[in-house]
């Protein structure tokens, strides 16, 4: 309860400014979308280990939220976090394989670069092919990247 948060933007995404006791260099931002019940802070804690940080709940006292959302809740926090183990952050029941966090993605690309690293390693041929298809991924994820934040500024200077 030393942390309060104060609404700074209305409208479907909205922004909290959430600090403790008045002291600004210990500001978090929190948005929180009313439509999906997700609230998500720049401090990461809850995309890394599933557990809400002060700041979120801070900001889900402010807006009157009774009990947490579904999407705050995971599997491992449930009765059913024993009957089976999970792949940690992907969708198994869709087939496509997307993951739901930030640490899950994460770990999910180490896997894969640490897999092409093993196989390009073997030889020079296949060290030269796999340099040369990371470098291309790179370059896509970039271009995306850059795409996205275009977007962003865009949307943002149309409101």
């Amino acid at each position: 309860m030393q942390h309060y948060a104060v609404k700074v933007q209305d409208g479907s995404y909205m922004k909290y400014y959430v600090e403790r006791n008045g002291d600004p260099p210990t500001r978090h931002t929190v948005f929180y979308d009313v439509a999906e019940k997700k609230a998500w802070c720049e401090c990461c804690r809850f995309a890394f280990s599933a557990i809400l940080c002060r700041y979120v709940l801070s900001v889900f006292l402010l807006a009157g939220v009774i009990m947490l959302p579904e999407p705050c809740i995971t599997k491992r926090w449930t009765k059913k976090a024993k009957s089976r183990p999970e792949l940690i952050g992907l969708n198994v029941g869709n087939g496509c394989g997307s993951a739901d966090s930030v640490a899950s993605r994460y770990n999910d690309l180490v896997r894969d670069a640490i897999k092409c690293a093993e196989k390009g390693a073997v030889s020079t041929g296949a060290f030269r092919v796999a340099k040369e298809l990371l470098r291309k991924a790179f370059m896509d994820i970039r271009g995306h990247g850059e795409k996205l934040c275009k977007d962003a500024l865009h949307s943002a200077s149309s409101r």
